[in-house]
């Protein structure tokens, strides 16, 4: 599961905590959503932290650092919740913190998925580069993938 590349595994890095405090700041300020919009809220939170839990898969480096960062994501899902005790306009929801917990596995899924057909998807994304016009794309490559070490 960690057999993505360096190059991926330090943008996740970088933008891994600007995307935790999106999630954060919005999970906390108050009425954000708007009245009359009950249950949908409840996708906004899967796929949150799905892209979150995403995002940790790729930016670890280790099975132990990717498995920390997922439970700190489950723990998180419902310590969001808590919070929003503490912040009038909001009220703490299990259904939210179950829909969290549920974008965790989602991400974490889709994770296990990418990483096995990596090779496959960066083959794809160099064929699309080739065919995009422009000086953007002259000179550049995608990181080679490597061929062993980990095991998925």
């Amino acid at each position: 599961m960690t057999a993505f590349t360096p190059a991926l595994r330090r943008t996740a890095r970088r933008l891994l905590v600007p995307l935790l405090v999106v999630v954060v700041a919005g999970a906390i300020v108050p009425q954000l959503a708007p009245p009359g919009t009950r249950g949908i809220d409840k996708l906004f939170h899967a796929g949150a932290f799905a892209a979150l839990a995403f995002g940790v898969a790729l930016a670890a480096g280790s099975r132990r650092q990717l498995f920390a960062g997922w439970l700190l994501l489950a723990l998180m899902s419902f310590g969001i919740e808590g919070a929003q005790a503490l912040v009038p306009g909001r009220s703490p929801s299990l259904t939210d913190g179950l829909a969290s917990l549920l974008g965790v596995a989602a991400g974490a899924g889709a994770a296990a998925v990418a990483a096995l057909h990596q090779r496959r998807i960066l083959r794809l994304l160099r064929g699309v580069a080739r065919r995009v016009p422009g000086r953007a794309n002259r000179g550049r490559r995608l990181a080679p993938v490597s061929r062993g070490g980990g095991s998925g």
